[in-house]
């Protein structure tokens, strides 16, 4: 299965991993820029991995560190999956 994840946050760390059957296969974080007026602004983060998978698999995404930000589109958080082969 290919696994596509995407999140945005508000001015802070995000962490996001993607879990198979509780076990990390994939972590993705934000990158955040300070400008020199003192302003933070945190991108958002994304990621896709390849997982071999059985039926009885459960694939979760799971926020490790900050919160997901609401405020965006939703082309900004998404999560999905197919199958290849």
């Amino acid at each position: 299965m290919v696994y596509y994840y995407s999140f945005a946050c508000d001015d802070e760390e995000l962490k996001v991993q993607l879990q198979q059957n509780t076990i990390v296969r994939d972590e993705i974080t934000t990158v955040t820029i300070t400008f020199p007026v003192k302003h933070t602004y945190s991108l958002g983060c994304k990621g896709m991995v390849i997982i071999p998978c059985s039926l009885s698999d459960v694939i979760k995404v799971r926020v490790d560190n900050g919160s997901v930000s609401l405020n965006y589109v939703d082309e900004l958080n998404s999560f999905g999956g197919f199958l290849i082969g």
